[in-house]
């Protein structure tokens, strides 16, 4: 899933403006990281990669400020 499929599908949850989404330019992470104007991290996991979760990163990614299910995968978003 390239970066643009994963903002498509962040924007289909309709919390976002359209055009607020973007990808993060300071991306050093294994997971695909977006950023928006109220958050400066969004974590996108897809379904694939949620099930290959390992127990710690899923704690930590549980600490998250906003937490949303989508339609291929879950956010985590962090203010």
């Amino acid at each position: 899933m390239n970066i643009q499929d994963r903002i498509n599908d962040v924007n289909k949850l309709g919390i976002f403006n359209s055009e607020e989404v973007k990808e993060s330019e300071y991306n050093e992470c294994v997971y695909s990281v977006l950023k928006s104007i109220e958050y400066y991290q969004i974590f996108h996991l897809t379904n694939s990669e949620l099930y290959y979760l390992g127990e710690e990163t899923e704690n930590i990614l549980n600490d998250a400020d906003l937490i949303e299910d989508t339609e291929k995968g879950r956010i985590y978003c962090y203010n």
